[in-house]
């Protein structure tokens, strides 16, 4: 369950909306204060649907009218250029900060960069604190609006770590066995879970449960997952390059296509010859 907390910030530079948090500055600072006691723990702050809007000053003054202000004339058509004709901003680095002390960040990219991916949702892992976490800090490096669906702590407590993982270790899949393209093992479970497999998610595998097919989805950033209900189960894993049966097709298409030209080649030139031969 996420904790509790409060937000603090500086009403004057920072608007907050159901959806959306607007900066009026760079390095605008949000803090997230925890009701609950962080002491000891493991701690992430999750971003969902995190997207940044870039705003332009000219837009607050584009109805403005400045006849005879030669000098706001100047800067008003400086800041149209920048609008339409300048590059505008294609990654921002969001810190985050425990206490004073920098933790973690996120590293986001937005529409014009050519590398975004669509990527929204962050989990951003601050450490562990064997003190109370009094306060974490959300550093906003440009102004602009930051879309955000919702925002949340997580605290996992060390306390009881080793025989938390001893417990998850008692439901690991068990007589795994590789093959070329296939992974199968067994589980035995008693109630219904996720199974985590760590292979990187990749387009092309394919997963069965008792030799039925089921859905697998990317687990912790990278791996793969699927949904396991209680009881003994076999499981199978398998891969295929993508598009590996259509390029296959095609392939036999092509093949098939070029025999034709070639056979109607020598069929042609065959005819040819037997007609030259009856001209003579």
């Amino acid at each position: 369950m996420p904790a509790v907390f409060k937000l603090v910030y500086d009403e004057s530079i920072i608007h907050i909306t159901d959806n959306s948090i607007v900066s009026d500055c760079d390095n605008a600072t949000l803090t997230i204060v925890p009701e609950g006691d962080l002491n000891d723990s493991e701690n992430y702050v999750g971003f969902t649907g995190l997207n940044y809007i870039q705003t332009y000053e000219y837009d607050q003054i584009k109805n403005t009218n400045l006849q005879g202000d030669l000098f706001a004339a100047k800067k008003k058509w400086s800041l149209w250029k920048e609008k339409y004709f300048y590059r505008g901003i294609d990654t921002l680095s969001i810190s985050l900060f425990v206490g004073d002390s920098y933790s973690n960040g996120i590293w986001l990219t937005t529409p014009i960069n050519q590398y975004y991916a669509g990527k929204k949702d962050f989990l951003v892992n601050l450490g562990v604190d064997e003190q109370p976490v009094e306060s974490i800090t959300v550093k906003l490096p440009k102004k602009g609006i930051y879309e955000l669906d919702s925002l949340d702590v997580y605290s996992v407590a060390m306390n009881d770590y080793p025989n938390s993982i001893k417990k998850l270790s008692n439901d690991a899949l068990e007589d795994v066995q590789f093959d070329i393209n296939t992974v199968t093992g067994s589980i035995n479970i008693d109630n219904d879970k996720i199974l985590c497999i760590s292979i990187p998610y990749l387009e092309g595998w394919e997963a069965y449960i008792d030799d039925k097919e089921v859905e697998i989805f990317r687990i912790n950033e990278k791996y793969l997952g699927i949904k396991v209900s209680k009881g003994q189960h076999s499981i199978r894993l398998v891969y295929q390059t993508p598009y590996y049966k259509l390029g296959f097709i095609l392939s036999c298409i092509g093949a098939v296509f070029f025999m034709f030209i070639l056979c109607s080649k020598k069929l042609f030139k065959k005819n040819y010859i037997n007609e030259q031969k009856l001209i003579k």
